[in-house]
């Protein structure tokens, strides 16, 4: 059995209402040499029943549901752990793709075949991609403009480098996708996109919603990375980066409390991240 190209990972939870549509966006494209991988994360709506409906009328289609719910990136790993093919693309189920993505994909994953981390660009020039070593990619989105502030449904990876980095971490809540992307693009070059090929919705159901959690482990991701050995950077300029989310964590955690009216709010978040005496001196003068 020859081995697909692409693993596409669509990872579901009670969004019938979008299921449908994201599917369709697949399974339509003219681009065929695919595996589709659906892991339902114990939906109770018709989520799973309307995904099911489509693996009897395509021989590329495996739809699968959890004994009990992981959770976001736990359930993406281990949708992950199912695919056969040389690159994996993650389509949410509540977003589609564009026509045409596949084999536009194809095609520049075949002439970058070095490259094993593909990043939609937002700020490209029409039919120009951006070829980024880890150094310089680090050094863009950190110090010019964000390149690699994406969820996964803007990101290719390829399988080998999927499996290198050990997949999403599990224990940053919602902001796992940004740990995973920092450590992707430490171990690849990164190649911006031209194609913008995610067409993203936005509703009241979002992980984005999740105000505090982004909050706490926001601050949590960002500081774990910067002590990797295999990041990209100076050790002066980890410290610099890391004296400086303190003080954004800081004036976004007042900032929260005001918000919700709640400075018992603040009092937890600092704890939570262990934020002490020093740091709060350090985020003061940084």
């Amino acid at each position: 059995m020859s081995v697909p190209f692409f693993s596409i990972i669509v990872t579901s939870y009670n969004r019938e209402q979008y299921i449908q549509d994201a599917l369709e966006s697949i399974l339509l494209q003219g681009y065929q040499d695919y595996e589709l991988i659906l892991l339902d994360d114990c939906s109770s709506d018709s989520t799973f029943e309307i995904a099911a409906s489509y693996q009897s009328k395509f021989n590329n289609v495996q739809i699968h549901k959890n004994a009990e719910n992981l959770g976001q990136f736990p359930n993406r790993n281990k949708a992950a752990s199912l695919a056969t093919g040389n690159y994996i693309l993650f389509v949410d189920s509540d977003d589609t793709i564009k026509d045409g993505t596949l084999e536009y994909l194809s095609r520049i994953v075949s002439a970058h075949n070095n490259i094993d981390f593909f990043v939609i660009n937002k700020m490209s020039s029409p039919n120009v991609c951006k070829q980024l070593s880890p150094n310089e990619a680090y050094r863009f989105h950190l110090f010019e403009k964000s390149i690699l502030h994406i969820g996964p449904g803007g990101t290719l990876i390829s399988r080998k480098l999927f499996e290198r980095i050990g997949g999403f971490p599990v224990c940053y809540g919602v902001a796992g996708d940004m740990y995973y992307n920092l450590l992707a693009a430490a171990h690849s070059d990164v190649l911006l996109l031209d194609f913008d090929f995610l067409n993203y919705r936005i509703h009241a159901g979002q992980e984005i919603n999740k105000g505090y959690e982004y909050l706490i482990y926001g601050y949590l991701y960002f500081k774990d990375v910067l002590s990797r050995r295999d990041v990209p950077l100076l050790e002066s300029e980890k410290i610099m980066l890391i004296d400086k989310s303190k003080r954004r964590f800081l004036l976004n955690t007042i900032s929260y409390a005001f918000k919700t009216r709640s400075f018992a709010v603040m009092k937890k978040a600092l704890m939570e991240v262990d934020f002490r005496f020093s740091d709060f001196l350090k985020a003061l003068i940084a």
